[in-house]
C-alpha cells in the first residue's frame, strides 16, 4: 500500500525547481556527446594538416575514428544499463560523469607531438573510454528523470534533458572557431615551426574544454538520492524512499491519493520472472524490439548526417565549423525544443512517424536532383541544399532522435529499465556506426575531385537509401511502437497489469473501476440488441437500397476494369507517339503494367487494415477520390516532348491510382457482405464484381469513340503527313487523345461520390465491432425499412443485461488467429493469387497476340492500332467476360462457391491445354484461323468470371470475423495482385519478340504455347487448392462462417448405393497405365525418334524411375492427407490426376525433337505417379475399413489383384494397336508411317485413362468409411448413417446389450499421443519397420522382373519394324501375364483369409529365392542358344518369379499396413511403407539397367550374360532377406478385427480403470464403427 500511495504522489507532483535542477544535471552527458560529436570532424581536419602535410587522412582512419567512440558508448549503456538495475541508478551515476570528464582531458594530453601514428592511437583510445562514459550516461539520464517526472509533463522533462545536445552542437562550434581565431591571429608573425607547435595545442585544447561544464555539474550530480521509484519497486523500501523525496522535492501527502488506490496490496508475485525469460520476451519483447529497431534506423540516419556534415557541405572559402554552428542554431535546437514543446500534447508515436516521414521526404527531395544541386559548387547552389539539408536535422530532433530515447525509458518495469533502455541505446550506436562507416566508404572520394566533392552518384544513391530507412522507421513505428503519452510508468507496464494484482481491475484506483464497470455493464446490456440487428439483416428481403448499394460499391471495380483494359491501347498509342520506329520495349511495358498492380497490392493492404481499425465508411471515400484525382492526373502527365518524363509521370500517377483501386477492394466486398441477407449475399456481392465487366465495355467504347473522333477530325493532318511520307507518325493532337481516354473513366466514379459518403457505417461493424447496437438499428432504419429494427432500436433502452457473448481475446496474426483462419487466409490468398496469375495475363496481352486488321504493322497510324486493340477488347467482353459475370450472380446462391471455383478452374485449364498444344497449327495461316483461337480464347475468360475471378472475390467478405474481415480480404487480394505481377510480367518477358522477328505481328510461338501450357497448370493447382482447403459459404449467415464461433461442422454423405466391387476398377486403371507404355512404348520411341541408335540406358533408367519417384512422393503426400482431411475427399483427386497425366503423356508436346519429346512425356509420367502412388495408400485404407474381419484380405487383395488385368489389357491393348497401324500404313511413304507410328503410342497411353475416367462418378459419391467417421472425426451417428445408406447392417440397437460399459477417459487416453512420437514408435515402430522392409525388398524384385521382362527375353529372331518390337514385347507381357501373374493374385485371393498373410509371404519370398539361384547359377546355359527353344524355357522358369511374387510378397506387403495401424495413423503408415517399396523399385530397376548394361559387340541380342547372373544371384539373396524380415518382425492380422492389431488402443484401453479385457474388444469395436 505504502508503495502504491508513493507512486502516486509522484506521479501528480507539481513541477518544481528541482526538476529543472535534474535536467542540467542529467542533460551534461548529453553535452558532452554533441559536444565530441561536433568538435572531432574539425579536429581531425587540423590533424591531417599537422600531421599529415599534404596527404589527406584516409577513408580508413576516418571511419576508425567516428567509429571508436560509438563502439564504446554501446558497451557503454550495455554494461552501465544493466549496472544501473543491479546497483542502483545513482551509485554508478557519478562515475559516468568522471569517465566522460577524465577521458576528455585524456584526448587532450594524447601523447607524443611529432609521430602521427602514436597520436592517432593515443586519441582512438582516450576516445573509446569517452564512448564508455557518454553510453553509460544515456540509459541512466534518461532512466532517473522519468522516474523524478510526474506523468503530465515526463515526455517534457527527458525531451528537455536531451535538448543539451544542441547546446552542446552549438559550443562545440563555438569553441572550435574562437579557438582557431585566436590561434591564428595570435601566430601570424610566428614562424612555421612554432605554428606547427601551436596548432598542435589548438586541438588539444578544444577536445579539453568540453570537459569543463560536465565537470562543474559533478558535485551536485554526486549529491542526488536513488530515485523512489527504484528504491520502492526494486530495494522494496518504501520509507527510504519517502523520505529521499522529501529532501528534494515537496509531494502530496499519502492521505490525498488513498482514496483512488486498490483495497489489496500487490501480489510479491510480481517479480518473479528474470531477464530475457521466455515471459520477458512475451510481455516485453515486443517493445524492446521497436525501441532497438527505431533507434537504430533514426541513428543510422542522424549521426551519418551529422558527422558528414563537413563532407558533403562547402560554403565557399567560409569555414566548415561555421556550417555546424549555422545548421545548430537553425534547425537543430529549435527541433529539440518543439520536441519539449509538443511531446506531452501530441504524442510520442505520432511525431516519431511525422518526423521518419518528412525525413524521408527531405531526403528524396535532396537525393534525387543531388546533380543538379553539385552543377556548380559555388555559394549559391550550396546555399540552396543547406537550407534542405538543414531541415533533416529538424525533423531528426523534432521527431525518432529524441522520441528514441524517451520511450524505451517509460515501457519498462523499474527492474529492468535501465538495462533495456541501454539495449534499445546500443542498437541505436550500432546503426551509427553502419551509417557512418557505410557513408564513408559508400561516397568515398576519387582522385579527380577529391578536394572538392565526394562522387555525385554515391552520394544520390545513399540519400535514396537513407531516405528508405526513414520509411522503414515510419512502418515500425506505426505497427510496433506503443503510446505512452499521460500514463503513469506502471500502466506502460503489461507485466505488472498481468501478473501483479489477481485481478487486472485491482490495480485500477476506483474511479477508473466504475467507469469500467458502468461499460461492462453497457456492454453486456447490448449483447442482444446486437444478436437482434444481426438476424434482422440476415433475413431482410430484398430492397430498393441493395441495388442502390450495388451501384456505389462497384464504382471502384469499374475504374478498376476502365484502368486495366484502357491502358494497353494507350501505351500504343504512346509507342507512336513518344517512341516513333521504335516500339516500346518489354521493360517499359512490364514496368508500367506492374506499377499499378503494386500500388494495388499496398492499397488492399493498406485500407484493408484501417477498414477494420477505423471503420469501413471513414476510408471508403478517401479511396474513391484517391482513384478519381489520380485519374485525371494521368492525363495532366507532365511534359509533352520528352518521353521518358511522360512515362515516368504517367507511372506515379498510376501507382496512387492503384492505392485507391485497392484499397476499394476490401471495402467493396465487406461492405456488401455485411448489408446483405445471408440468401442472397453472394449474388450481391458478385453483382458488385461484375462492375468490371461494364468498366471493361465502358475502356474499349471510349477509347474507340475518341480515336475515331481525332482521327476524323485531323484528317487533314493527316493526308500531310501521308504526302510527307510521315504517315506513321503521330499527329500533335494524339498527345491530347490518351489523356483524354484515361479522364473519362474516372466521371462514373466522381459521380458517386456523394452517396458514398452518405452511406453509414456497416450494421455489423457497429455493432460487433463498435459494440453500439443502438447505433447500429439506427443507422440501418435510414436506409432499409426493416420493422424489426425498430423494435430492436425501441428494445436497446429497456433491454435487461444479458449474459455475454464469449469474449475475443486473440488478436491479428497471433497463434489462435492462425488456428482458427490460417487455413481459410491460406486458401483465399493462394487461389487468388493463381486466378490471377491467369486472369492479368491473359486480360492485358489480349492486345499482344491478336490483331484483326489486315495492314502491315509499318502503315497503322496511331489511331488504327488503338481502335484494334479496343475492338478486340469490346468484342471479348461482350461475349465471354460479362455473360460470364452474370452467370455467376445467377448461380452463386444456387450452386455454391467452391463448386463454381472448382469448376472454372478446371474448364480454364482443359481450354489452356487445347490452346496451348497445337499453338503453332492456330497460328500457321494468321487470317484464316484467328477467329477459331479467339472463341477458343474467350472461353477462359468466361470460365474465368464464372469461376474463380469473381469468387475470390466474395469468399474471404465471408469467411472471416467481422473485426478482421476488411484485413483478411486485403491480404487476399493483394496475394492476388502479386500473382498477376507475376503473371503479366513473365508472360511478356516469356513471349518478348525476337530482334529478327520483332517486325512480326504475333509473339513467338514456341514460348507462348509453353506459357499456355503453365497456365494450364496454374488452373490445375487452383482446382486442388480449392478442393482440399476451401470452405463452402452458401446459405449461412457471416457469424456461422466464423469458425470460432463452430464446435465442429459435420455434412452429409451423398447418397446412392455401392458395393465393393465398385472399388475395383481404379486399381485396374492403375495397374494397366504403368504397365502399358513400359518395354512397348519405349521401343516405338526407339525406333521413331532414335532410329538405328537404341534409347540409352540413362535415359532408359530416367524413365524408369521418375514416374517411381513419383509415386513415392503421392503415397507419403496423400497418405498424410487421407488421416488429416478424410479418405473420401483426396480419394477423387487422385483419380483425377491419373486421367488427367494420361491424357498429357498422348499429348505430349513436339513431334519432331526427341528431347521434347522425353522431356514432356517425362514430366506427365511423373504426374501420374503421384496420382498412381495417392491411391495405393488409399484403397487399401478404404477397403480395409469397409470390409469385415473375416473376408477383410480377400476384399483387399482382389482390389490388387485388377493389377493382372491391367498387364493384360496393356499387352492387348498394344498388340491390337500395333497390328491396326500395321495394317492400315502397308501402302503409306516412310513419312507418313513415321506420322501414323507416332500418333500409335499416344494413343496406346490414353486409352488406359478410359476405363478410370469411368469409375469417377462412383468414386466421387463414396461416402467416408465409417472407421474413420466414428473414431478420428468422433462421429458414431454420422458413421451408422453413412453405412446404413450403401450396406445393410445390424442396428446399434442389436449390438448394444453385448458390450461392457466403457470408462470415460478411454477416448482420451487412446489419442494422447501423435505421429512419430515416442509413444507411436515404441508401439508400432516394429511393424512400420517390418512392413517397409519387406515392401522395399519384394519391390526390388517384382519392379526389377516385370519392367525389365522385354530387356532379357526374346522370342522372336524376325527382322523387326516399329510395331514389329512393341507387339513381341507386348506378346511376351501377355504371356508371363496369363499364365503367371493373374494366377498368382488369384491364389492369393483364395487363400489369404485361410493361410494368413505371414505364410504366404515367407512362402513367396522363399520360393522366388529358390527359382532365381535356380535362373541365374546355370543362366549362361540358358543363353549358350539365343533361338525360340531355349528362350521359351526361360519364360516358363522366369514365370515362376511373377507367380509366387504375387501369389506371396507383392500382395502380402500391400494388405498388412493397411491392417496393422489405428485408423488415425492407417494411412499416413500405408503410404511410408509403399513409399519405401517405391525406393526399392528404384534401386532394383537402375542397378539392374546399369549392372546389365549390353555390351557394343551383344547390344542387340541380350545384356551381358556374366552380369545378368550376377544380379539374379542378388536378387536371391534380397528374397532371402525378406525371408528373415517377414520371420522375425512381421505380426499375423488374419482373422482379428483392425482394432484388435492397434496396440495401443489395447494398452491404453486395458491400463484404465475399470476397462474390459482384451476378449471384449471386438465387441467395443463393433459398438464403435456400428457393424
Amino acid at each position: 500500500m505504502a508503495v502504491l500511495r508513493l507512486l502516486s504522489a509522484l506521479d501528480v507532483a507539481r513541477i518544481q525547481l528541482y526538476h529543472f535542477k535534474a535536467i542540467i544535471i542529467a542533460g551534461m552527458s548529453l553535452f558532452t556527446d554533441a559536444y565530441d560529436l561536433f568538435c572531432i570532424a574539425p579536429v581531425l581536419k587540423m590533424l591531417g594538416e599537422i600531421y599529415y602535410h599534404e596527404d589527406s587522412i584516409g577513408t580508413p582512419i576516418l571511419s576508425t575514428f567516428y567509429a571508436i567512440a560509438l563502439l564504446g558508448a554501446a558497451l557503454g549503456q550495455l554494461l552501465v544499463g544493466y549496472l544501473g538495475d543491479r546497483l542502483g541508478r545513482r551509485r554508478v551515476y557519478g562515475i559516468c560523469l568522471m569517465i566522460m570528464v577524465l577521458s576528455s582531458f585524456g584526448c587532450g594530453f594524447s601523447v607524443c607531438t611529432t609521430r602521427k601514428s602514436c597520436v592517432m592511437a593515443s586519441l582512438g583510445f582516450f576516445r573509446f573510454a569517452l564512448g564508455l562514459g557518454i553510453g553509460g550516461d544515456y540509459p541512466l539520464s534518461a532512466t532517473i528523470m522519468s522516474e523524478f517526472a510526474n506523468k503530465r509533463s515526463r515526455g517534457t522533462f527527458i525531451s528537455a534533458v536531451f535538448s543539451m545536445q544542441g547546446l552542446g552542437i552549438l559550443m562545440s562550434s563555438a569553441v572550435t572557431m574562437s579557438v582557431c581565431s585566436a590561434f591564428k591571429n595570435a601566430g601570424e608573425r610566428s614562424s612555421e615551426k612554432t605554428r606547427a607547435e601551436e596548432s598542435d595545442i589548438a586541438w588539444r585544447l578544444i577536445l579539453m574544454i568540453g570537459a569543463i561544464p560536465a565537470a562543474l555539474t559533478f558535485y551536485w550530480r554526486m549529491r542526488m538520492p536513488e530515485t523512489a521509484r527504484y528504491t520502492a519497486l526494486v530495494e522494496k523500501n518504501a520509507f527510504q524512499a519517502e523520505k529521499d523525496m522529501q529532501k528534494v522535492m515537496s509531494v502530496c501527502k499519502v492521505s490525498q491519493v488513498e482514496e483512488d488506490l486498490p483495497e489489496e496490496p500487490p501480489c510479491s508475485s510480481s517479480s518473479s520472472y528474470k531477464l530475457f525469460s521466455r515471459r520477458f520476451f512475451s510481455l516485453h519483447g515486443r517493445d524492446l524490439f521497436a525501441a532497438s529497431a527505431n533507434w537504430f534506423l533514426v541513428d543510422v540516419v542522424f549521426y551519418t548526417s551529422n558527422l558528414l556534415l563537413f563532407q558533403i557541405v562547402n560554403l565557399s572559402d567560409k569555414p566548415a565549423t561555421k556550417v555546424a554552428a549555422i545548421v545548430a542554431a537553425c534547425s537543430t535546437i529549435p527541433g529539440y525544443w518543439f520536441t519539449v514543446y509538443f511531446i506531452d500534447r501530441v504524442g510520442r508515436v505520432k511525431i516519431q512517424i511525422m518526423g521518419f516521414f518528412f525525413m524521408a521526404v527531405v531526403y528524396l527531395a535532396a537525393g534525387i536532383p543531388y546533380s543538379w544541386y553539385r552543377s556548380d559548387h559555388g555559394y549559391t547552389s550550396n546555399k540552396g541544399f543547406v537550407v534542405i539539408y538543414g531541415l533533416i536535422f529538424f525533423f531528426s530532433n523534432f521527431g525518432p532522435n529524441t522520441t528514441t530515447f524517451i520511450i524505451p525509458a517509460e515501457l519498462f518495469p523499474a527492474r529492468f529499465r535501465s538495462t533495456c533502455h541501454g539495449i534499445s541505446g546500443a542498437a541505436g550506436k550500432l546503426g551509427a556506426i553502419v551509417g557512418t562507416v557505410g557513408f564513408l566508404w559508400g561516397t568515398k572520394r576519387d582522385e579527380e575531385h577529391k578536394d572538392v566533392f565526394p562522387d555525385v552518384k554515391r552520394v544520390r544513391i545513399a540519400f535514396l537509401i537513407l531516405g528508405g530507412v526513414c520509411i522503414a522507421g515510419v512502418l515500425v513505428t506505426y505497427f510496433c511502437t506503443r503510446e505512452t503519452m499521460g500514463r503513469s510508468l506502471e500502466e506502460n507496464e503489461e507485466d505488472e497489469i498481468i501478473t501483479r494484482m489477481s485481478s487486472a481491475d485491482e490495480l485500477l484506483p476506483r474511479r477508473q473501476k466504475e467507469t469500467k464497470n458502468n461499460f461492462s455493464s453497457n456492454n453486456k446490456s447490448s449483447t442482444m440488441p446486437a444478436l437482434k440487428v444481426l438476424s434482422a439483416l440476415d433475413v431482410a428481403r430484398i430492397q430498393w437500397y441493395h441495388f442502390k448499394a450495388i451501384i456505389v460499391a462497384g464504382m471502384g471495380l469499374f475504374t478498376d476494369a476502365y484502368d486495366l483494359f484502357c491502358i494497353a491501347p494507350i501505351m500504343k498509342m504512346i509507342g507512336h507517339i513518344y517512341y516513333h520506329k521504335d516500339s516500346i520495349g518489354t521493360a517499359v511495358l512490364s514496368t508500367s503494367y506492374a506499377i499499378a498492380l503494386l500500388g494495388t497490392a499496398l492499397g488492399q493492404l493498406i485500407f484493408g487494415y484501417l477498414g477494420d481499425r477505423v471503420g469501413r465508411r471513414r476510408v471508403y471515400g478517401l479511396c474513391l477520390m484517391i482513384m478519381v484525382l489520380s485519374s485525371f492526373g494521368c492525363g495532366f502527365s507532365v511534359c509533352t516532348t520528352r518521353r521518358s518524363c511522360v512515362i515516368a509521370s504517367l507511372g506515379f500517377f498510376r501507382f496512387v491510382l492503384g492505392l485507391g483501386i485497392g484499397g476499394d477492394y476490401p471495402l467493396s466486398a465487406t461492405i456488401m457482405s455485411e448489408f446483405a441477407n445471408k440468401r442472397t449475399r453472394g449474388a450481391f456481392i458478385a453483382a458488385v464484381f461484375s462492375m468490371q465487366g461494364l468498366g471493361i465495355l465502358m475502356s474499349s467504347a471510349v477509347t474507340m469513340a475518341v480515336c475515331e473522333a481525332f482521327k476524323n477530325a485531323g484528317e487533314g493532318s493527316l493526308e500531310k503527313m501521308r504526302a510527307a511520307g510521315m504517315e506513321t507518325l503521330a499527329p500533335p493532337e494524339a498527345d491530347i487523345a490518351w489523356r483524354l481516354i484515361l479522364m473519362i473513366g474516372a466521371l462514373p466514379a466522381a459521380l458517386t461520390f456523394y452517396w458514398r459518403m452518405l452511406m453509414p457505417e456497416t450494421a455489423r461493424y457497429t455493432a460487433l465491432v463498435e459494440n453500439n447496437a443502438i447505433q447500429a438499428a439506427r443507422d440501418m432504419q435510414k436506409v432499409m425499412s426493416e420493422s424489426i429494427l425498430s423494435q430492436i432500436a425501441e428494445d436497446t433502452s429497456s433491454e435487461p443485461p444479458q449474459q455475454p457473448p464469449s469474449s475475443s481475446p486473440y488478436k491479428l496474426f497471433s497463434r489462435r488467429f492462425f488456428r482458427l483462419h490460417g487455413r481459410d487466409l491460406f486458401a483465399a490468398s493462394a487461389n487468388w493469387f493463381l486466378v490471377d496469375v491467369v486472369f492479368y495475363t491473359s486480360n492485358l496481352l489480349l492486345s499482344q497476340i491478336f490483331t484483326f486488321s489486315n495492314k502491315p504493322l509499318n502503315s497503322t497510324n496511331v489511331y488504327d492500332s488503338a481502335f484494334e486493340v479496343a475492338k478486340v477488347a469490346a468484342i471479348v467482353a461482350a461475349c465471354s467476360t460479362i455473360p460470364g459475370y452474370w452467370f455467376t450472380v445467377y448461380f452463386i446462391d444456387r450452386v455454391g462457391r467452391v463448386k463454381i471455383q472448382i469448376m472454372g478452374f478446371f474448364l480454364m485449364a482443359v481450354v489452356y491445354l487445347a490452346a496451348g498444344i497445337p499453338y503453332s497449327w492456330y497460328w500457321s495461316k494468321h487470317e484464316k484461323t484467328n477467329k477459331g483461337f479467339m472463341v477458343l480464347y474467350g472461353l477462359i475468360f468466361f470460365f474465368s468470371n464464372f469461376g474463380p475471378n469473381t469468387t475470390t472475390f466474395i469468399i474471404p467478405a465471408e469467411l472471416f470475423p467481422t473485426r478482421f474481415r476488411s484485413t483478411c480480404h486485403g491480404i487476399s487480394g493483394a496475394a492476388g495482385k502479386l500473382g498477376a505481377i507475376v503473371g503479366t510480367v513473365g508472360f511478356l518477358w516469356a513471349t518478348k519478340h525476337d530482334e529478327k522477328e520483332k517486325e512480326d505481328v504475333f509473339p513467338d510461338v514456341k514460348r507462348v504455347r509453353i506459357a499456355f501450357l503453365i497456365l494450364g497448370g496454374v488452373c490445375i493447382a487452383g482446382v486442388l487448392v480449392t478442393y482440399f482447403f476451401t470452405r463452402e459459404t452458401m446459405g449461412r449467415s457471416l457469424e456461422e462462417n466464423e469458425e470460432e464461433d463452430e464446435i465442429g461442422t459435420t455434412t452429409a454423405a451423398p447418397g446412392g448405393s455401392l458395393s465393393a466391387n465398385e472399388l475395383l476398377p481404379r486399381q485396374y486403371r492403375r495397374c494397366l497405365r504403368q504397365e502399358c507404355y513400359r518395354p512397348p512404348v519405349l521401343k516405338m520411341l526407339g525406333e521413331i525418334y532414335y532410329h538405328e541408335d537404341s534409347i540409352g540406358t540413362p535415359i532408359l533408367s530416367i524413365f524408369y524411375a521418375i514416374a517411381l519417384l513419383g509415386a513415392a512422393l503421392g503415397q507419403l503426400l496423400v497418405g498424410y492427407l487421407g488421416d488429416r482431411l478424410g479418405r473420401r475427399r483426396v480419394y477423387g483427386i487422385c483419380l483425377m490426376i491419373m486421367v488427367l497425366s494420361s491424357f498429357g503423356c498422348g499429348f505430349s508436346v513436339c513431334t519432331s525433337r526427341r528431347s521434347c519429346v522425353m522431356a514432356s512425356l517425362g514430366f506427365f509420367r511423373f504426374v501420374l505417379g503421384l496420382g498412381i502412388g495417392g491411391d495405393y495408400p488409399l484403397s487399401a485404407t478404404i477397403m480395409s475399413e469397409f470390409a469385415n474381419k473375416k473376408t477383410r484380405g480377400t476384399f483387399i487383395s482382389a482390389v490388387f489383384s485388377m493389377q493382372g488385368l491391367g498387364i493384360l489389357m496393356s499387352s492387348t491393348v498394344t498388340m491390337a494397336v500395333c497390328a491396326a497401324f500395321k495394317n492400315a500404313g502397308k501402302g503409306s511413304s516412310e513419312k507418313t508411317k513415321a506420322a501414323e507410328a507416332d500418333i500409335a503410342w499416344r494413343l496406346i497411353l490414353m486409352i488406359g485413362a478410359i476405363p478410370a475416367a469411368l469409375t469417377f462418378y462412383w468414386r466421387m459419391r463414396m461416402p467416408e468409411t465409417a472407421r474413420y467417421t466414428a473414431l478420428v472425426e468422433n462421429n458414431a451417428i454420422k458413421a451408422e448413417k453413412d453405412m446404413e445408406k450403401v450396406m445393410s447392417i445390424s442396428k446399434s440397437s442389436q449390438v448394444e446389450e453385448d458390450l461392457p460399459q466403457l470408462p470415460s477417459s478411454s477416448s482420451s487416453t487412446s489419442s494422447s499421443y501423435k505421429l512419430f512420437s515416442r509413444r507411436f514408435f515404441s508401439l508400432h515402430g516394429r511393424d512400420l519397420f517390418a512392413a517397409s522392409a519387406n515392401w522395399f525388398l519384394v519391390d526390388v524384385v517384382f519392379y526389377t522382373s516385370n519392367l525389365l521382362l522385354s530387356q532379357i527375353l526374346n522370342v522372336s529372331n524376325k527382322p523387326h519394324n516399329v510395331y514389329d518390337s512393341a507387339f513381341e514385347v507386348a506378346k511376351v507381357a501377355a504371356t508371363v501375364a496369363v499364365c503367371s501373374t493373374i494366377p498368382g493374385y488369384w491364389f492369393t485371393v483364395y487363400f489369404i483369409d485361410r493361410v494368413g498373410r505371414v505364410k504366404i509371404q515367407i512362402m513367396g519370398f522363399f520360393l522366388m529365392a529358390v527359382v532365381y539361384l535356380v535362373a541365374g547359377i546355370p543362366y549362361s546355359w540358358y543363353r549358350s542358344d539365343h533361338g525360340y527353344t531355349s528362350n521359351k524355357g526361360f519364360v516358363v522358369l522366369y514365370g515362376l518369379i511373377f507367380f509366387f511374387s504375387n501369389f506371396g510378397p507383392n500382395t502380402t506387403t500391400f494388405i498388412i499396413p493397411a491392417e496393422l495401424f489405428p485408423a488415425r495413423f492407417r494411412s499416413t503408415c500405408h503410404g511410408i511403407s509403399g513409399a519405401a517399396g517405391k525406393l526399392g523399385a528404384i534401386v532394383g530397376t537402375v542397378g539392374f539397367l546399369w549392372g546389365t548394361k549390353r555390351d557394343e559387340e551383344h547390344k542387340d541380342v541380350f545384356p551381358d550374360v556374366k552380369r545378368v547372373r550376377i544380379a539374379f544371384l542378388i536378387l536371391g539373396g534380397v528374397c532371402i532377406a525378406g525371408v528373415l524380415v517377414t520371420y522375425f518382425c512381421t505380426r499375423e492380422t488374419m482373422g482379428r478385427s483392425l482394432e484388435e492389431n492397434e496396440e495401443d488402443e489395447i494398452c491404453a484401453y486395458s491400463s484404465a480403470p475399470g476397462s474390459p479385457s482384451a476378449s471384449e474388444l471386438p465387441t467395443i469395436t463393433t459398438q464403435a464403427i456400428v457393424f
